[in-house]
């Protein structure tokens, strides 16, 4: 399946300034519920903030807070 190939293309895409595109990339992945690292809710985020879209935004960096207390939990 593409979940895989939609996160680490939109993680190029946003080092690369595609903000725009990256963002649609990352919904596609959200929406096929890929599995998400700490890096790819990080860019996520950054991206849906240069295209304005707040509210996902928020979403993302909600994820982002939820999985990292999930990995510290993990390894204490």
């Amino acid at each position: 399946e593409n979940k895989y190939y939609y996160t680490k293309v939109a993680n190029t895409l946003v080092k690369e300034g595609y903000y725009k595109l990256a963002y649609e990339y990352y919904h596609r992945a959200l929406v096929l519920k890929s599995e998400f690292s700490i890096e790819d809710f990080k860019y996520a985020a950054f991206a849906s903030f240069q295209v304005k879209d707040y509210k996902k935004t928020i979403i993302y960096l909600e994820k982002l807070y939820k999985k990292m207390c999930k990995d510290i939990n993990q390894y204490k």
